[in-house]
């Protein structure tokens, strides 16, 4: 079975190619599905997925055991430092979006806070990136 969908896969590659050879145009209507199964892969994991467990751990199940031996600001100053250790690529810009969620864990009280303020966070930055 891989056999004969890695000749269809070869068959299509080649036709697009020729294609693309004699009409100088490219057409990109075989390739429409997969851009939409990657930007809803993209959308899930990063959008999604990535904020709730980042904000179960840390805002949620660190920032509540922290929250129980120390007081909340030394716990959501803890918590934003172990946040933005863990995010090495962009320490600058995570520390502020850190110590927003720390606020809103703290004010708020709530994860699900933390959780809509990171999810809308991380949509900002994909959309910003696909622009």
């Amino acid at each position: 079975m891989n056999g004969a969908l890695s000749t269809a896969a070869s068959q299509q590659r080649a036709c697009f190619l020729t294609r693309f050879i004699l009409t100088q145009r490219i057409d990109l209507s075989l390739h429409v599905t997969a851009v939409n199964r990657l930007l809803l892969l993209v959308l899930l994991g990063t959008v999604i997925l990535q904020p709730l467990m980042e904000e179960i751990y840390f805002r949620g199940i660190l920032f509540c055991g922290l929250n129980s031996k120390l007081n909340p600001s030394l716990s959501a100053g803890v918590v934003t430092i172990a946040f933005v250790v863990l995010h090495p690529q962009h320490q600058l810009i995570v520390l502020t979006v850190a110590l927003a969620l720390g606020v809103v864990r703290v004010v708020s009280r709530s994860t699900c806070c933390c959780f809509a303020l990171h999810l809308f966070y991380n949509l900002g930055v994909v959309l910003w990136g696909v622009r």
